[in-house]
């Protein structure tokens, strides 16, 4: 507990962060470097560091990237999505996985080119890759089983993408799982009924605990038989 609020305190310290996070950068060039790819938007776009400032375009770091990957059980049958896929870190770790496929979403043309290069790039993939330059919230997800979040959207842009999954779900049930990394809208998740919430990762080096949510596919297909049988009910 004490380690935790000393930890707190470090995040409001602005030099001691922005020293962490240079740190990060350079251990992601590492990383990237072994895998073969360049996932450091900066380095593609160095405008976002005089549009956004420094550090908030930001991927996610490897430690909890990789992390992410590892707790949601990866399996040989999975279709992985990772939306806002930005130049493809988690989708080309996950691709390192005997999955079945992986798709990154990314809205950003000059993004979506950049992961497209580093899925063909990348060292060790053992999954196809396909990297779309498309919204999320058009997309439709009637064969994902794994989706990555890693804060890429608002509340509303959010919203309409976990009912297109939901939807997804009613027209075919199964198990689907969700990593949601610097979870600032997990209240979004939390109003789901078709998704529970098992487990959340703390870590000292992130403010915010990554949470991992799965489907309900049996309460989503009894619902689903329920509402068709009442409207059958009303018709007659």
């Amino acid at each position: 507990m004490m380690i935790q609020r000393f930890a707190d305190a470090a995040r409001q310290q602005p030099f001691l962060r922005a020293g962490v996070l240079t740190c990060r950068r350079w251990r992601a060039r590492a990383n990237d470097a072994v895998l073969g790819i360049a996932t450091d938007p900066y380095d593609l776009c160095p405008w976002l560091r005089d549009e956004h400032g420094p550090y908030t375009c930001d991927p996610i770091d490897y430690v909890l990237a990789r992390r992410l990957v590892r707790t949601v059980d990866l399996r040989p049958g999975d279709v992985v999505y990772d939306l806002g896929c930005g130049l493809g870190r988690i989708i080309c770790l996950a691709a390192q996985y005997p999955v079945r496929h992986c798709v990154g979403v990314e809205l950003s043309e000059v993004l979506a080119n950049g992961a497209c290069e580093n899925a063909e790039r990348l060292r060790g993939r053992q999954s196809r890759i396909d990297i779309l330059q498309a919204d999320a919230a058009t997309l439709d997800y009637s064969d994902a089983t794994v989706i990555f979040l890693c804060n890429p959207f608002g509340v509303e842009v959010l919203s309409v993408v976990l009912e297109g999954i939901q939807d997804s779900l009613r027209r075919r049930p199964r198990d689907l799982r969700i990593g949601y990394a610097n979870p600032i809208h997990d209240d979004v998740l939390e109003q789901c009924d078709w998704l529970e919430r098992y487990r959340q990762d703390t870590s000292l080096f992130h403010e915010r605990p990554t949470s991992f949510w799965r489907s309900m596919a049996s309460a989503v297909a009894c619902r689903g038989k329920s509402t068709q049988g009442e409207m059958l009910e009303a018709a007659a």
